[in-house]
């Protein structure tokens, strides 16, 4: 957005001699990530035993031995599957997509992803050890982890949960600052 105004000068000898002055105030845009249709998105299987799905681009088998486990997808054959209607291994959740970019690009995941974490699956979270906490909360996607934020937050200034080790993990990988909430109740 730029503004302007008049600005008037004088110099020696001149008449005085009005000039736009301009200032421009620059906002930072985001980049929206770019997909190459080869490249691979890491996505971890919720189905308890094998799980099979054939690219339809590539014809490429993508096989998860089990609950937990993580497989590159190409980006064609996973935009396709999200985008197809009916059947979706990711919208009606087989694996979840572990890339930010691409779920923030495809709200619909984003939406899914947060509802299939109940409340109470949040909460067992936070009764995890420190080290596991911190591992299950960098892999859990973006929807739940502003759920878990905001249910932290709020356990915080209730004083329901007040483990200092824990808020410090939290705030590292979630980007808050719950820990001075503490200090400040």
């Amino acid at each position: 957005m730029a503004t302007s105004m008049k600005k008037t000068t004088a110099t020696q000898g001149r008449p005085k001699k009005e000039t736009e002055v301009v200032n421009e105030t620059s906002t930072k845009v985001e980049e929206k990530k770019v997909f190459e249709k080869e490249e691979l998105i890491p996505c971890r299987s919720i189905t308890f035993g094998e799980l099979l799905m054939v690219g339809a681009k590539t014809k490429f088998v993508y096989k998860w031995a089990d609950y937990d486990d993580i497989q590159e997808v190409e980006y064609q054959d996973l935009i396709y599957d999200v985008k197809i209607p009916g059947g979706s291994y990711a919208r009606f959740p087989r694996f979840v997509v572990l890339d930010d970019d691409f779920i923030e690009q495809n709200p619909v995941l984003n939406d899914v992803y947060s509802k299939i974490y109940s409340k109470s699956d949040i909460r067992k979270i936070l009764d995890l050890s420190p080290s596991e906490l911190k591992k299950v909360v960098s892999e859990l996607p973006k929807g739940v982890r502003d759920s878990l934020k905001t249910m932290v937050a709020t356990m915080v200034t209730n004083g329901s949960f007040d483990s200092m080790n824990k808020i410090k993990i939290l705030d590292e990988l979630l980007d808050t600052q719950m820990a001075q909430m503490l200090f400040n109740a």
